[in-house]
């Protein structure tokens, strides 16, 4: 089973005052995990919206992938600039081509997914400099990592847009991600 889960950085600022510190790089060294706001959690994404610095057209985001109950892309990866636009570009070139290279973000850092096979793709993420510093090299099974990734983009987008009322794509955005679920869900 894959599970993919979207996540939204919180700033230096936003850590020390939620979690009344006063050195948020310290405190998220050891609690990675409260660097960032579960989209389900309305209480933490209205103060995360409400805030002066939020912004919809620059959203740091972490994916959060596990594999049969074991993370396989996790906090060790770092956060990216609107990392959900390059999952969708990535899932949608791998729909149509086989294979996806993709940025990861705005480091130099490249997300990769091909086709090994009719039925496994291989995932990874590596260092655009150097390919053997990899952050994830794994194979998945196509059909459920391709459900799974279409399936959380489009949560993630519907709660951003309806919900919560962010402007970070639009209907037609959405609709990209229902195509691509109904090209795998067969």
């Amino acid at each position: 089973m894959i599970e993919i889960q979207a996540l939204i950085e919180r700033t230096g600022r936003q850590i020390e005052k939620k979690f009344c510190v006063s050195d948020w790089l310290m405190h998220i060294n050891s609690e990675p995990e409260s660097r960032y706001v579960n989209i389900d959690d309305r209480l933490d994404m209205s103060e995360l919206i409400n805030n002066n610095d939020f912004s919809g057209k620059h959203l740091q985001l972490l994916f959060l992938i596990k594999h049969n109950q074991e993370y396989i892309l996790g906090y060790n990866v770092p956060s990216g600039y609107n990392l959900w636009s390059d999952f969708l570009n990535a899932a949608e070139d791998f729909a149509n081509y086989g294979r996806s290279k993709r940025s990861y973000g705005v480091d130099p850092l490249i997300m990769e997914i091909r086709s090994v096979g009719k039925e496994e793709l291989n995932f990874s993420i590596y260092y655009e400099m150097d390919r053997s510093k990899k952050y994830i090299d794994v194979m998945l099974p196509t059909q459920e990592f391709m459900i799974s990734l279409a399936s959380s983009l489009r949560d993630f987008l519907v709660k951003m847009i309806h919900e919560y009322k962010v402007d970070i794509g639009d209907e037609g955005t959405i609709i990209r991600v229902e195509n691509l679920i109904k090209k795998y869900d067969r």
